[in-house]
């Protein structure tokens, strides 16, 4: 009888102490970033009124530009530093293309 009894509590003990594997996937980085499409060699660009260099860096070809979630203003200037793009966006943690120019 005490055989079973013992035998019966080390099953128990050793059916609790079990686990299933735990798997944590993680995607690597979840800031937002984004991809400007169509712009020539010598614009600007500048997102929040800071100067990111060159737009056609950012193509997403393998460049994008990585940016905190929320509202932004994007202007894209030109080598003369005119203004030929101006744009204000939302953006979570996704990747957003922005078309210059028409162009798609």
């Amino acid at each position: 009888m005490k055989r079973i009894y013992f035998l019966a509590i080390m099953v128990t003990v050793l059916g609790a102490s079990c686990s299933y594997p735990v798997k944590t996937v993680t995607n690597g980085d979840t800031r937002a970033s984004i991809a400007i499409i169509g712009a020539a060699k010598g614009d600007a660009l500048l997102v929040d009124g800071v100067n990111y260099g060159l737009a056609s860096e950012f193509n997403g070809e393998p460049n994008t530009l990585q940016i905190s979630s929320g509202t932004h203003r994007l202007q894209v200037k030109n080598a003369t530093g005119a203004l030929i793009h101006e744009e204000k966006f939302f953006i979570e943690s996704d990747l957003k293309t922005i078309y210059i120019g028409g162009r798609k």
